[in-house]
């Protein structure tokens, strides 16, 4: 066995051994998780024993994670039942901008029961109400057409965090997410997250590097310039969008352990209680524009149709 200069490197050869991989290639991937473990242990003994008996107890979940194929954006009036269904292992994904008229946004308004149209009305921001409608009535219109039945009748529950999900929905799943004029939506029939972000000139972002990212995944930052580069700020919001989407797909919701969640290119591991649930998870990036980037997370990597919104 190589020689590990602490328990924690001892405990991570142990889980490298259990994954059948090379020390070197879990040990970033789980280096957080390890240290939030050993952090209350005082005795190097006792929190070797301790922490590899803890370790060993937990699950872990596997991120594969990759920007997305070049996608064609293919156009849908929302009609009709979109072209290319993906089957049980693909996901779909629809993309919209804001009509400056607001004549789609109102049209959409309809769909909203009373309560949504209720906290539609409190926005202070015109943007802000219009992504609601939209993002909220857009998934009725869209979701009618997927499942066969006029958009009126489709009826949303609030899950965690005020997730939408679809009632009585012939196994389809939904998440919905909007920043600036797109809204995006995203269906398949499996656990399906997504976000959206646009990239803010003059944006303080570097703050929360600290506080969003791991050791490695700040390394990479470095790598890739200064805050307010656009390489590093593509970076920056590539990685935060793999995170919603990821925490959004479980159900969890942002936490306040982000830096243990690493999402870099490629294979990461991480506990499962951190993201909400264990297995093989894929997130793929995606441009939604020139100024906005996005992630989806689902399970199955199947094929992924892109659709654009058209009115």
């Amino acid at each position: 066995m190589p020689r590990m200069a602490t328990p924690k490197r001892y405990i991570c050869f142990i889980a490298c051994l259990m994954a059948n991989q090379a020390p070197g290639s879990l040990y970033d991937s789980l280096r957080n998780s390890i240290l939030t473990i050993c952090r209350p242990l005082r005795h190097p003994g006792a929190a070797c024993k301790l922490t590899l008996f803890n370790f060993i107890a937990m699950s872990f979940a596997t991120l594969i994670c990759q920007p997305a194929p070049s996608l064609t954006w293919q156009p849908w009036t929302g009609a009709a039942s979109p072209p290319n269904v993906p089957g049980p292992d693909g996901s779909l994904i629809v993309r919209y901008q804001l009509d400056s008229s607001g004549s789609f946004q109102n049209s959409l308004l309809a769909l909203l029961t009373p309560a949504e149209q209720l906290r539609a009305s409190r926005f202070r921001q015109e943007i802000d109400r219009q992504r609601f409608i939209v993002g909220r009535g857009g998934l009725r219109w869209l979701a009618g057409q997927l499942l066969g039945q006029p958009a009126a009748t489709v009826e949303l529950t609030m899950g965690k965090h005020d997730k939408p999900d679809l009632v009585n929905n012939l196994g389809w799943q939904s998440n919905v997410s909007h920043a600036g004029e797109w809204v995006v939506w995203a269906f398949g029939k499996q656990p399906v997250g997504v976000d959206v972000e646009r990239l803010k000139a003059g944006f303080a972002y570097d703050e929360l590097i600290s506080f969003c990212f791991g050791p490695t995944e700040q390394q990479a930052l470095q790598q890739a310039g200064q805050p307010g580069d656009e390489a590093h700020q593509r970076l920056f919001y590539t990685l935060w969008t793999r995170k919603e989407a990821i925490l959004k797909a479980t159900g969890l919701g942002l936490t306040d352990q982000l830096t243990a969640i690493s999402v870099l290119d490629g294979e990461q591991a991480v506990l499962s209680s951190t993201i909400g649930a264990a297995g093989t998870w894929h997130i793929v990036s995606f441009p939604v524009s020139e100024t906005h980037l996005a992630a989806l997370a689902c399970q199955q990597p199947g094929p992924v149709s892109a659709f654009t919104l058209t009115t």
